[in-house]
């Protein structure tokens, strides 16, 4: 019975994050986001909406089990929990980013209105909402355990991806902006550091997660 509304739960939050991400993203074709300020295609340069993305395609792949698991109890394919490893990972760096640099850089040069920007409208439920309820479905709701040895690269591959468009963008073609201040204001040589450390923290951030499943070993 547990399972069941566990579950249960879970499906509805799914439901919850692929409604809300595309109700959000599709915001951007008809009215500008006042934290990202882009519109129609663009706005899918940023990581924000590529992660939300990807954790609304696990979101719907994960319906899919749900609903065959309400009749009957089902294994969960390994395939599954590794993509929504991936898509909770994805945004729970976008939610941490926001929180812990982006939004005190904001804060810095615009005061506390900075800050709250990024967590205004269509942003505060990409970078805060779905992001939570991503990390809930994964760690708490999900009962399968998830067994194998550096799970947390799966949690890492987004992150590598992403950087092969955004290095070349920002610092080789240099037809984006570094709009996400890794070269703190143009600094290419640091450039580097901020990969590795954007690397390390989105492998730890994979590894945790999975670490976070009612204490199962991973």
């Amino acid at each position: 019975m547990q399972k069941r509304k566990a579950n249960i739960t879970e499906l509805v939050l799914n439901i919850i994050i692929i409604v809300s991400a595309t109700l959000s993203i599709g915001s951007f074709f008809f009215v500008a986001a006042d934290a990202l300020g882009a519109m129609g295609v663009i706005a899918f340069r940023y990581f924000t909406i590529d992660s939300n993305i990807l954790m609304s395609i696990a979101s719907i792949c994960a319906i899919i089990w749900n609903i065959k698991n309400l009749k009957t109890e089902v294994e969960q394919p390994r395939w599954l929990m590794l993509l929504k490893l991936a898509g909770t990972t994805a945004v729970t760096v976008t939610f941490l980013t926001v929180v812990f640099f982006l939004a005190p850089m904001g804060a810095l040069s615009h005061g506390w209105r900075g800050y709250l920007g990024l967590f205004y409208g269509n942003s505060f439920i990409l970078h805060f909402t779905n992001p939570v309820l991503a990390i809930i479905c994964f760690t708490i709701l999900d009962k399968q355990k998830l067994e194998g040895k550096h799970l947390g690269f799966w949690g890492l591959l987004p992150t590598v991806l992403y950087s092969f468009a955004y290095v070349p963008c920002v610092i080789f073609l240099k037809i984006w902006p570094d709009f996400y201040g890794f070269t703190f204001g143009g600094n290419y040589a640091i450039a580097p550091i901020s990969i590795t450390v954007m690397y390390l923290f989105s492998y730890g951030l994979g590894a945790g997660l999975c670490r976070l499943r009612r204490g199962e070993k991973t």
